[in-house]
């Protein structure tokens, strides 16, 4: 092979540098670059081909990006032009803090991992587990189930638990995450459809809950008795089946429920409770009204805005066809009184047989 200028090699490998590697590594790669082109002059190294190469190695995750680039460079050189795709990876990643973390690749079936001392434990694309326990794991302060499985049935309940990443769930029949006193934050942000329940209560440190792509429960939803919890956003969700309790957050401000289009099948216990939410200001409703006829809507004891108590009523009154046997409480609190329009709507909703009580 004929002597490579030094100009030329250097100006063929500087395009590298942004990579952070040493030198060495930089001429390393740009060697196995000309190799490749002695080779086959005719060799495509552009960067949409090369990438083709790259990305087998970076799959895992353990292989840097200049090594990555290396390994290719090597397997064009030995005339592998046929990379295989990207593998996979399906893992279970237990970490007790101490030692090395135990990984279990391929995982199948049921596993319980209740009174062990995990720290973090990392559930990564593990498409044949079929059920996963936690049950009295007072170490445990991380849990992540990213990407597959699809468990039925998710129930979270772990005394020291700080983050919980449940982002890879889509859908589920019962999803129960309660009591973890030192949970900071949940991850939902995939879930677009539960088949039954949704439990999240009675936690202290709980600020957030964001479920952005939420569509529908087909029965419950239940956010009680979470002390620090200021905001709850499901600016998607289209309908639930019975009742949706969000009552006694004492911190809670903001509610966004704007995406609803139904809500309830009418009849006893078909409720929207979010009584007893002191600090709330602003209640986040479609502009025309989502729920059914005998359905009960509960704000009492909050502290909304003049605007929100008038949107509320004014949302009502648009129902088509008008609601009747439906009770609307915003009284109490530190509420407002409804005023102009928003006071001309309770009126009529009350005069058309609905319960509706708020402030003088």
């Amino acid at each position: 092979m004929a002597a490579i200028p030094a100009q030329t090699l250097f100006d063929e490998t500087k395009c590298y540098a942004c990579l952070g590697a040493s030198i060495p590594q930089l001429l390393k790669v740009g060697l196995l670059r000309r190799i490749v082109l002695a080779e086959d002059p005719t060799a495509d190294l552009s960067v949409n081909a090369l990438m083709e190469y790259v990305k087998c190695y970076l799959c895992n995750g353990t292989v840097s990006g200049l090594d990555a680039i290396e390994l290719a460079l090597t397997s064009m050189w030995l005339g592998d032009d046929t990379p295989s795709p990207p593998v996979e990876v399906h893992q279970i990643i237990l970490d007790d803090g101490v030692n090395p973390p135990t990984v279990i690749n391929d995982p199948a079936g049921a596993y319980d991992f209740s009174l062990a001392d995990w720290v973090d434990v990392q559930v990564i694309n593990a498409t044949d587990v079929t059920a996963l326990a936690f049950t009295n794991n007072s170490a445990l302060t991380s849990l992540s189930i990213t990407g597959t499985p699809l468990l039925a049935n998710i129930t979270v309940s772990l005394t020291n638990l700080v983050n919980l990443d449940l982002s890879g769930q889509t859908n589920c029949d019962n999803i129960t995450i309660q009591s973890n006193d030192l949970l900071e934050s949940v991850d939902l942000s995939g879930l677009t459809f539960v088949q039954a329940n949704l439990s999240i209560d009675f936690h202290t440190l709980l600020a957030d809950l964001n479920l952005p792509a939420l569509t529908y429960v087909g029965d419950t939803i239940s956010i009680q008795q979470n002390a620090s919890l200021a905001n709850i956003l499901m600016p998607v969700l289209e309908s639930f089946g019975s009742a949706l309790n969000a009552s006694n957050n004492a911190s809670l401000v903001f509610v966004n429920f704007t995406g609803m289009t139904a809500a309830g099948s009418g009849g006893a216990g078909n409720d929207f409770d979010l009584s007893g939410c002191l600090s709330m200001t602003d209640v986040g409703l479609p502009a025309i009204w989502p729920f059914n006829d005998n359905f009960t809507v509960n704000i009492n004891g909050a502290s909304l805005s003049e605007a929100t108590v008038n949107n509320i009523f004014l949302s009502a009154i648009a129902a088509a066809p008008p609601i009747t046997a439906s009770t609307i409480d915003v009284a109490d609190g530190g509420s407002a009184t409804p005023t102009g329009t928003g006071l001309t709507a309770a009126i009529a909703l009350d005069g058309a047989g609905n319960t509706i009580t708020y402030n003088p």
